[in-house]
């Protein structure tokens, strides 16, 4: 208790006269009691002698100084339940005591000024702030922007895919303090699960991220957590996490007054919507080393408080103004006011015209520098919106216009370089991507030099809003089909161009090529575990069994973004209306957290091309089910647009070793009017309970030709998965770690490379296929020899299968390991490190235990 001393001080400083907060911390034998009178009362009962003491702090002499009398002879509490007197050494649990009290200051945070939080720092306003565009409002890229200081991170909407965005935007979770939306619908929470889970993580102990305007966001977290992640079990989201209610008009930290402005009495629009109004803090003077040496100022804490504009009383008397050290304050490229607009409907605007935070634009009293329109098209083109925009003070200001008009930008240079790379060895296997049709480059900076007051731009592009970025935070995104950053090692080059040339005469000659018989086939939409890489996204496989017939086996996030890029703006809707089912194996974010807005992209792509809407088949465990249900109970209704059909018994009701006897005809309850044999070209669907992390499920799925394709998802080797796939044409199975970390992937119930090839010899597969590999591998797996003699291949995103191809799979493995030589070789030296490190361990230990001197029992 004596640490904290300080911070109850503070404390109570921060109490107006007005105030009386009481605060007891309480154990079995003390009660403090803080007022707001500053004085202190403490009755104190040891031994039934009564002892009763008042204590009021010196102003003189700091409180440091004396608590070690004032607390002395106290009992102290360990971990909140058991009562231990002083003189012994006791551990106490600091943390505990610690939030407790930070909890408290932030409710007398929360009370002070009505309809306002302010958060106090010691940290100066920051000397450089940027504004960057995250998504331009094109078909994928929902529009969310970013407002960037030195410190900390402003995020404006948490679209779907964010976490892969970040990874090119460098933008660090660690650093997210406040995340604001715009309005709650699937564009702007899309990436809310994923945040969740990446960010808690990273959280910075004594950090908080602040949620703005977002109802429910921690009841949403709250009962996501345990379903997305069950090695979580039932425990609560991260403490971390704050709501800040939309009741309050504002908010200030040492960089920005933020205000919000409510959306309301709208008839059309699809929810509350709110705009947000940031006013930069100004900027902290710097100091004139030329006055301060002439004003003589000794050493002392004068200076800090002249930098914070405060005027001083030197020892010797002199009175010291900040103006007699500190330079002129110039604010002439100092362009810190932001508007950001989100506005659905015409009658919408009348909340905006009426909203007293805008009056001192339209009196001309102050400037908007920046205007970001999260605007629908024929809203802004409207006569009405150029109305209130002429009623705004904006002169000289940019106005970003991200919306459904912005032109498409590939902004992941890293899946086009690869695809384009292993296109090259095999065109078939490995289609090109859409917009691969030439040079396509651009930085983040292009848009900022751009003449035009008005302007619709690129993903990334950066504003200065205070201060000169950094030229080391430049961003290129480059994409040229004529090339790629993949290169053949030069001393693997010609065997390489050897093993290419055998392995297309091969495939030129081959008649089963070229026999049309093509379904059902596969296409890869992602191959990482746990989260993407730069190259690879999180688990989702595409099963066409005809034209009209597509079904997607687990929906990973951005799995939506995945389908944009391969087949582009003018097939995408036909791939939507006719995906008529998603098949989900289980909860875990990674394989998931793209179902949402898949489901709302199909209902748009229904309404795009004017035909009546079917509802989409979702079938999977019960905790898929609860999934759906936090959004739809929190956020956003959608069971209008599915039907879900469990595929089996909740979690805490299955024993894992009857599994064989759970296994569910899934065709049988899939309702009649959604599901035909022959228009799904599908006479069997087999939901095959498999050994992972609470209750899981692969499928098996058989064709109207007999053909059986069988979809693991996650799980270590299981035999009901084996028995039910017997014979199966074509073994898609998780491989998410290499040989050597077999200990790992038992305690995490996954599957080594080697495993899964065992799963399929005992299947008796004739192909089988490896994907969900750990992120650790960025680019390519291992690929150890065996593959070759047991007709198995390694997965790629956008790899596209025809039935007539799997043969070629396995073939293309030592091309494949020329081609990514490099890789392979890299790691291969960090496994042999592993290695290295673990028999060092171990001799260690061995020479410990020998060197041991015997214990009395042993003699």
């Amino acid at each position: 208790m004596l640490r904290y001393t300080p911070l109850i001080y503070y404390f109570c400083n921060n109490l107006s006269s007005k105030t009386s907060l009481k605060i007891i911390i309480r154990n079995n034998t003390t009660n403090f009691r803080y007022l707001g009178s500053f004085k202190y009362t403490i009755t104190k009962q040891n031994n039934n002698n009564p002892k009763r003491k008042e204590f009021i702090p010196n102003e003189n002499k700091s409180p440091i100084n004396n608590k070690d009398n004032f607390y002395k002879n106290t009992f102290q509490k360990s971990n909140y339940g058991k009562v231990k007197p002083n003189g012994g050494r006791i551990k106490i649990n600091l943390d505990q005591k610690r939030n407790f009290l930070r909890e408290k200051l932030e409710n007398l945070e929360n009370t002070r000024g009505k309809g306002e939080t302010i958060i106090e720092s010691m940290e100066p306003p920051p000397g450089k702030i940027s504004l960057e565009i995250l998504g331009n409002g094109s078909y994928t890229l929902s529009s969310s922007v970013i407002v960037r200081t030195e410190r900390n991170l402003y995020l404006i909407n948490v679209p779907e895919g964010l976490l892969r965005s970040t990874q090119h935007s460098r933008i660090r979770h660690s650093i997210i303090r406040d995340v604001f939306v715009t309005r709650v619908n699937i564009n702007n929470i899309g990436g809310l699960p994923g945040f969740f889970i990446t960010k808690e993580p990273m959280d910075i102990p004594d950090s908080k991220t602040r949620f703005h305007c977002v109802p429910n966001v921690l009841n949403f977290s709250n009962a996501l957590r345990p379903i997305s992640d069950e090695n979580f079990g039932k425990t609560k989201a991260s403490k971390s996490f704050v709501e800040i209610t939309p009741e309050k008009d504002r908010f200030r930290d040492e960089a920005f007054d933020i205000k919000y402005l409510p959306i309301t009495n709208s008839n059309k629009s699809s929810g509350v919507s709110y705009c947000f109004l940031f006013e930069g803090t100004l900027p902290q003077r710097k100091v004139d080393v030329n006055k301060l040496l002439e004003s003589n100022i000794p050493s002392g804490p004068w200076l800090t408080k002249l930098k914070k504009e405060e005027t001083v009383t030197l020892e010797d008397g002199r009175i010291i103004k900040p103006d007699d050290i500190l330079f002129k304050l110039d604010l002439t490229n100092d362009k810190t006011n932001l508007l950001i607009l989100d506005i659905e409907s015409i009658d919408e605007i009348d909340c905006l015209r009426n909203s007293p935070h805008l009056l001192p634009y339209k009196n001309n009293k102050k400037n908007l520098h920046y205007i970001v329109h999260m605007v629908r098209e024929n809203v802004y083109k409207s006569d009405e919106y150029k109305s209130f925009m002429d009623e705004i003070y904006c002169n000289n200001a940019k106005n970003i216009i991200i919306n459904e008009s912005a032109s498409f930008y590939p902004t992941n240079s890293g899946i086009y370089h690869i695809t384009k790379y292993n296109n090259l060895i095999c065109p078939e296997i490995y289609p090109l991507l859409h917009h691969c049709d030439g040079l396509n480059s651009f930085t983040c900076d292009d848009d900022t030099t751009r003449e035009g007051n008005y302007l619709t731009v690129k993903p990334y592009a950066r504003f200065p809003m205070r201060g000169i970025p950094n030229s080391d935070d430049k961003m290129e995104i480059s994409i040229d089909i004529s090339s790629s950053n993949f290169i053949v090692p030069p001393n693997e080059k010609e065997k390489f161009e050897e093993l290419l040339a055998e392995f297309k005469i091969e495939y030129e000659n081959d008649p089963l090529l070229k026999n049309g018989d093509i379904y059902p086939e596969v296409t890869i939409l992602g191959t990482s575990s746990a989260v993407p890489s730069k190259y690879r996204n999180v688990s989702s496989y595409l099963l066409k069994t005809s034209e009209k017939s597509l079904f997607l086996i687990d929906v990973g996030e951005s799995t939506h973004s995945q389908l944009f890029s391969l087949y582009g703006p003018y097939q995408i809707d036909e791939i939507l209306v006719n995906i008529k089912a998603c098949f989900m194996t289980h909860s875990h974010q990674d394989h998931i957290n793209g179902l949402c807005n898949l489901i709302f992209k199909r209902e748009e792509a229904f309404k795009r091309k004017n035909i009546p809407y079917v509802p989409l088949v979702v079938t999977g465990p019960w905790n898929v089910k609860k999934y759906i249900v936090s959004y739809h109970t929190f956020f956003i209704k959608m069971f209008h647009l599915i039907e879900f059909f469990t595929t089996g018994h909740k979690s805490e009701e299955v024993d894992i070793s009857k599994l064989d006897t759970l296994t569910v005809n899934m065709e049988e309850r899939i309702s009649s009017h959604l599901y035909n044999a022959k228009d799904w070209n599908l006479v069997s669907i087999k939901a095959v309970p498999v050994k992972h992390v609470g209750f899981c499920n692969g499928y098996v799925f058989t064709d109207t030709n007999g053909r059986r394709f069988v979809f693991s998802g996650d799980t270590m080797p299981c035999e009901t998965l084996i028995k039910e796939g017997r014979d199966a044409d074509v073994l898609i199975h998780e491989a998410t770690f290499e040989d050597y970390h077999k200990d790992e992937a038992s305690r995490k119930r996954h599957s080594t490379m080697e495993q899964a090839v065992t799963v399929g010899e005992k299947m008796c597969a004739k192909y089988t296929l490896l994907t969900h590999f750990s992120a650790r591998y960025h680019k390519v797996p291992c690929l150890p020899l065996y593959l070759d003699e047991k007709n198995v291949g390694v997965a790629f995103d956008f790899m596209t299968i025809k039935f007539n191809h799997w043969h070629i799979v396995p073939r293309l493995n030592k091309v494949l390991r020329v081609a990514y030589a490099n890789e392979l070789f890299d790691i291969d030296f960090k496994i042999q490190q592993r290695v290295l490190a673990a028999s060092i361990e171990q001799i260690k230990r061995k020479m410990e235990k020998e060197d041991a001197i015997p214990s009395k029992k042993v003699c």
